[in-house]
């Protein structure tokens, strides 16, 4: 039996977002030390605590490590952090809905996915049947998920 340790994020609300997204990024614990490591390594590196891509990609200065660069060369920099992500995470998932297409939706399609009154609902729905669907059966499953007042009971 491997335990899988999966990391989750949303963004944007429905009151006032076109978009509502839930993602994640999910592997076997027993890769998590050498992950650990290969970011640790780049945090120190950039001369960063962490990563926050928002702060990243609008601040003029990205650390104290790197000078204010122009968009081209920050998305440069930041390079090296999607390749950590990519070679020594397992698997990815990217929920997206459409917050006016969902209110769209009837009555009944609505009642076909539980009732939700929130978009963000079933991209974490749809976000755990993925993970669900792509860990073996007899393997257990560890979710860790951003604190939000707004949707956190009801998840």
């Amino acid at each position: 039996m491997a335990i899988f340790q999966a990391y989750f994020d949303e963004s944007g609300k429905h009151k006032d977002h076109p978009v509502v997204t839930f993602c994640g990024v999910c592997l076997s614990q027993l890769k998590l030390p050498e992950f650990d490591d290969a970011w640790n390594t780049l945090l120190r590196q950039y001369g960063l605590r962490s990563l926050h891509m928002v702060k990243a990609m609008t601040h003029k200065k990205l650390s104290p490590a790197v000078p204010a660069i122009d968009p081209s060369e920050r998305i440069e920099a930041m390079k090296p952090f999607a390749d950590c992500i990519n070679t020594k995470l397992e698997y990815g998932l990217i929920q997206a809905l459409d917050v006016r297409g969902f209110y769209a939706l009837s009555k009944g399609m609505r009642a076909g996915l539980g009732s939700p009154t929130d978009p963000y609902f079933v991209a974490f729905q749809r976000a755990l049947v993925e993970l669900v669907n792509y860990v073996p059966p007899d393997d257990k499953i560890s979710i860790i998920c951003d604190f939000d007042l707004e949707t956190a009971w009801d998840c």
